[in-house]
């Protein structure tokens, strides 16, 4: 069962293509994500239709994930949030959205955000001072 329900909203088929990259470490990633993508041809209002009739049929509470921080699909989710109750995180990374996976079926809505962050924090790394030290 689902605790918390995970919306990706991303640009092109970015969105698609982290689900199916998360799909080769958890076996049913596609069960627990749903994807909405700004594709070329779409305007940001058929972006937040589509959104909102995801999130209008969502008995549980909601997490979005964006792929950029000031890019139109962020901006655009952003503005559905005085509509509606939903937490937003973006810079979403492969390794953000295999940990909301793993755990959308066992922690809430706040324990999984705080999760997220600190992976966010934690998973960015200059190899080249880990491993030579430069």
């Amino acid at each position: 069962m689902i605790k918390t329900q995970i919306i990706l909203v991303m640009h092109g088929n970015l969105g698609q293509g982290m689900v199916e990259a998360a799909s080769r470490f958890i076996h049913d990633a596609n069960q627990y994500v749903i994807v909405v993508s700004l594709k070329d041809d779409m305007s940001l209002l058929q972006l937040k239709d589509e959104f909102e009739q995801i999130i209008l049929k969502s008995d549980c509470p909601v997490l979005v994930m964006t792929d950029v921080l000031a890019g139109s699909c962020t901006v655009a989710i952003t503005q559905m949030m005085k509509k509606y109750n939903f937490s937003l995180i973006t810079g979403t990374n492969l390794s953000m959205l295999l940990a909301a996976i793993e755990n959308c079926t066992v922690l809430e809505l706040s324990d999984l955000e705080k999760d997220l962050e600190s992976i966010a924090k934690d998973d960015i790394k200059l190899i080249n001072r880990i491993v030579v030290g430069k």
